[in-house]
This record gives C-alpha cells, sequence and structure tokens, in this order.
C-alpha cells in the first residue's frame, strides 16, 4: 500500500508579486475615489480649474453657493495629485466664507 503525504501548494514569486501589484492599485484608486467623494458629500462645491505644475496637478474646487460670475467666496479648497506618489491629498484654505446675500442655487 503507498503512502501519500500532502504538501503545501506550491505558488510562484511572479504570481504573488501580480497579486500585489493589483491590491496596491486597488488601494490608490479607493484613496482617490475616498478624497472626491469626500468633496462631493458636502454638496457645496464644484470643479473650477486644474493647475498642471512640475510637481503634479492641483484641482480647485470653488464653493457653489455663489454667483459663478461675480465675487467668489474666499474660502479655498482643492486636490494635489503629486508626480513621485499615487495619493491624494486634500488642501482647505484658512480663509472662512466671507459672502453676503449669496443667490442659493436650488
Amino acid at each position: 500500500m503507498t503512502n501519500f503525504v500532502t504538501v503545501q501548494r506550491y505558488e510562484s514569486s511572479s504570481e504573488s508579486d501580480d497579486e500585489m501589484e493589483i491590491n496596491q492599485q486597488d488601494i490608490q484608486e479607493k484613496r482617490k475615489v475616498r478624497s472626491q467623494m469626500a468633496i462631493k458629500q458636502e454638496k457645496q462645491w464644484s470643479r473650477y480649474y486644474t493647475n498642471r505644475c512640475y510637481d503634479g496637478n492641483k484641482v480647485h474646487y470653488r464653493y457653489n453657493q455663489v454667483q459663478l460670475r461675480g465675487k467668489q467666496c474666499n474660502a479655498a479648497l482643492y486636490l494635489h495629485y503629486p508626480n513621485d506618489t499615487d495619493e491624494v491629498v486634500l488642501f482647505r484654505g484658512a480663509n472662512e466664507h466671507d459672502h453676503t446675500n449669496s443667490i442659493h442655487r436650488k
């Protein structure tokens, strides 16, 4: 009678590396989506303009409770996408909302 011994399943290092790359990409995409969703959930910011610099992209948002062609609110917000990493950084300005007699959008 032959005895069988169970051995661990073989996995090459290249297969696990591919899985790690996919997992890292998923994590980076989730970070981007979370920062964008944080802005969308407030429902008071609209994309205004984008700067493409040597250190990355900056997407500026404006307070959308004031008219687009009128005086803008001093409150500032932008997302920074650095070139050297895959993370997204959310920056909020130190200025307070200073709009008065604003026309609220419906």
